[in-house]
């Protein structure tokens, strides 16, 4: 019980930033034995625990979890700090956290979900990911310090 006590005093970026990493890392479990099964085959069954491979993937995804929900922060902090800045308020740190928590697990559902479905490879769906984060990004960015000035100028 000490450790639940001792987690519920953590701020509330640590928190979901940890839940939302390891919530992440089955999701990018599934998504190997999905597209890289090969990987997937070469852990021992009966002695997984006591096997490197096991450890390996493990890592990876990891790896895998933590790189995404860092972008995806990222994202949420550029799409809030535009939102505060052109609607004039002030946005919390816990709805920061929140929305990158639902943005990881939707985006990495969804991404797993279209790549299946078009029998792509491992390599090709982490592309995909990544590349749409990327692009969210930037135009996030772009939209908010190019187009919205032109726009709101045109109105006024």
């Amino acid at each position: 019980m000490t450790l639940i006590k001792d987690f519920d005093k953590l701020h509330i970026g640590l928190k979901t930033g940890s839940l939302t990493i390891l919530g992440q890392v089955p999701f990018f479990f599934v998504s190997l034995y999905l597209f890289k099964k090969s990987i997937i085959e070469r852990i021992d069954n009966t002695y997984f625990i006591s096997d490197l491979d096991f450890y390996f993937v493990i890592c990876v995804c990891f790896a895998l979890s933590l790189t995404w929900f860092l972008m995806n922060l990222g994202l949420t902090g550029i799409v809030v700090y535009y939102v505060d800045k052109w609607m004039g308020i002030q946005s919390e740190l816990q709805d920061v956290y929140i929305m990158t928590f639902i943005y990881s697990i939707g985006y990495v559902s969804a991404a797993i979900l279209i790549n299946y479905y078009c029998d792509a490879e491992f390599i090709t769906l982490i592309l995909w990911m990544y590349g749409f984060i990327v692009a969210r990004i930037l135009w996030a960015i772009g939209y908010n310090q190019f187009i919205l000035p032109i726009i709101t100028r045109r109105i006024n």
